[in-house]
């Protein structure tokens, strides 16, 4: 996982559209419930810097377990991650 040198400020989700997937690596760091919605708060790091975001999870398939643990028996690098 590359090091965090810089946080970058990020004030509209277009900037992701400069992006790739593959530009970054994903570190899962907590879930928030907001009303009805579950959050995933995951740091995004690429060779620029890195961002926080927060990923509204439409489908829980893969995740029901990590979201009754809070991610705490799970791995921090989140793998394989599609944006939508």
């Amino acid at each position: 996982m590359p090091e965090c040198k810089v946080e970058i400020a990020v004030n509209h989700v277009s900037y992701l559209e400069l992006y790739s997937p593959e530009d970054f690596r994903y570190t899962f760091i907590t879930f928030i419930q907001e009303n009805e919605e579950i959050i995933m708060h995951t740091k995004f790091v690429s060779e620029n810097g890195c961002i926080t975001v927060p990923i509204l999870v439409e489908k829980w398939d893969k995740l029901e377990g990590m979201l009754k643990a809070n991610g705490e028996s799970y791995p921090k690098e989140l793998y394989e991650l599609n944006w939508s």
